[in-house]
């Protein structure tokens, strides 16, 4: 005999609702309020790092550029601008040509006491510029964000790099005679500097 279970009436029961009180709804709006300025100081950091690091690499190639044409007698001045373009060019500088003696190192290219020609290239502000109203892209490090210290990075404001050349690389070989003396005046160099090492490890 099939019997039908028992249906024990009632009230339904109802699902439990969450009750947020006023201070935990507060508290979570404070929370989202920290979590936003952080990532906005996040992302002003890394803009500006990125920025100064890209124009690093730029002061590198500029530098080398500007030694190369100092060692020509040629205009530097202009070196800048074939490395930063737009409103970088404003923030390149370069550095009036530092002579350097290479008679330290032993003989120069030229097969005399030569110099080089330093060149050095830098980007960026002072923080005495920094304050001035237009100076963007640095003016995003003026950016008073709720929560946040200040980030104006004051040893991050500029940065350079210098190269050198030789002060006679204009002095080049113009046929395969030269080419060939410039060879064997490099090798006889070469082994004189060897047999004077060795004859000081015996002495």
């Amino acid at each position: 005999m099939n019997h039908l279970p028992l249906i024990r009436e009632g009230r339904p029961r109802r699902r439990p609702h969450l009750r947020f009180s006023r201070n935990a709804s507060g508290q979570a709006l404070v929370e989202a309020c920290i979590g936003l300025a952080l990532m906005a100081l996040t992302w002003v950091l890394i803009s500006h790092v990125s920025y100064m690091r890209i124009n690093h690499v730029r002061t590198v190639m500029a530098a080398r550029h500007a030694a190369w044409m100092m060692g020509h007698n040629a205009e530097a001045g202009g070196a800048a601008e074939s490395f930063f373009f737009g409103r970088d060019v404003s923030y390149a500088q370069v550095a009036a040509p530092e002579a350097l003696n290479l008679s330290a190192i032993g003989e120069g290219w030229s097969g005399a006491a030569a110099t080089a020609q330093r060149a050095t290239v830098s980007f960026g502000i002072t923080m005495e510029k920094f304050d001035e109203p237009d100076v963007y892209p640095f003016g995003l490090m003026k950016a008073r964000i709720p929560f946040m210290p200040s980030i104006v990075l004051t040893n991050y404001l500029s940065v350079k790099s210098s190269a050198a050349w030789p002060a006679d690389v204009d002095n080049t070989w113009t046929d395969r005679g030269e080419a060939l003396k410039g060879v064997l005046s490099e090798i006889a160099n070469s082994v004189g500097g060897i047999l004077k090492w060795i004859g000081s490890l015996l002495s």
